[in-house]
């Protein structure tokens, strides 16, 4: 029920960015994309009590009926310095929500919830990154770079009980650095990409590890503007152990999306060019 607004929303957007399609992508300037993913989630989390016993290990999309997938849109904005160097942010929000009569008795951060209860779920991961790309190699047909950036995810998962209104919920945010590495290859105009980042660490209290591939091809529509096909997996694996939260998350989500990019195909240069 909630893909067709997005997908509306979508088309509306590729639309009104429909006139900018005279404009040639440059070295330098300005790029663009909006489009829609198909992710098919799964989180496990476990939310344990203030200074008090472990939670219950669950698995959100079969044990509370959370939705395993939704049409969302993904967003990217950046600027090519030349055709060496580049900086872009990328957005993406995955809002879920879902009920179910429970088959066990549940404990969520020091809160009970007992066998055949009607438990509602909310899930809100949101992801905001900033990269900057440099190409160590850039010779056509060839570019390869190395990307170094900050990766910053917020996630709200809480759990009801519809019967007498208890609710308890986990809301946190862990900045990661990242680093990673972009192949791309042009073959008759077409553009293909490989990109893969990876990070671990520990902030505030919450230990973090990240990983992320990306596989797709480009093709031009007209100057400037072109048309992305891609897979993308992620994975976000967490453990806080902190005086106000200690528990466990792995956040994991694969699918197809399908881009439309102003600017984004990066200029390879054949070095036999004069």
């Amino acid at each position: 029920m909630h893909q067709r607004p997005v997908l509306l929303g979508i088309t509306a957007a590729w639309l009104c960015l429909a006139p900018v399609a005279a404009l040639a992508a440059n070295e330098s300037g300005w790029f663009a994309s909006l489009g829609a993913f198909d992710p098919k989630a799964s989180t496990n989390i476990r939310l344990d009590a203030p200074q008090g016993p472990s939670g219950t290990n669950l698995h959100l999309e079969t044990d509370l009926n959370l939705p395993q997938r939704r049409v969302v849109p993904q967003v990217a904005l950046g600027y090519r310095f030349d055709r060496r160097s580049s900086l872009e942010f990328n957005f993406f929000d995955l809002r879920r929500s879902g009920s179910r009569v429970i088959d066990e008795n549940i404990t969520y951060g020091g809160v009970n919830y007992a066998l055949n209860t009607t438990v509602s779920t909310f899930s809100d991961v949101r992801t905001d990154s900033l990269q900057y790309r440099y190409a160590i190699v850039a010779d056509y047909p060839w570019s390869l770079s190395v990307t170094a950036g900050v990766h910053a995810t917020h996630f709200t998962i809480g759990l009801s009980d519809l019967n007498n209104g208890v609710s308890e919920s986990a809301d946190a945010q862990t900045p990661l650095p990242v680093v990673g590495l972009r192949g791309l290859y042009d073959l008759h105009g077409w553009q293909f990409r490989l990109e893969a980042a990876y990070f671990k660490m520990t902030v505030n209290g919450i230990r973090g590890h990240l990983n992320r591939y990306t596989l797709s091809a480009a093709h031009p529509l007209t100057d400037g503007l072109s048309l992305e096909l891609g897979y993308t997996s992620y994975v976000l694996a967490l453990r806080a152990e902190r005086s106000d939260l200690t528990g466990m998350m792995r956040f994991a989500y694969q699918g197809p999306f399908l881009n439309l990019c102003y600017g984004c195909q990066t200029p390879l240069v054949d070095s036999d060019t004069p």
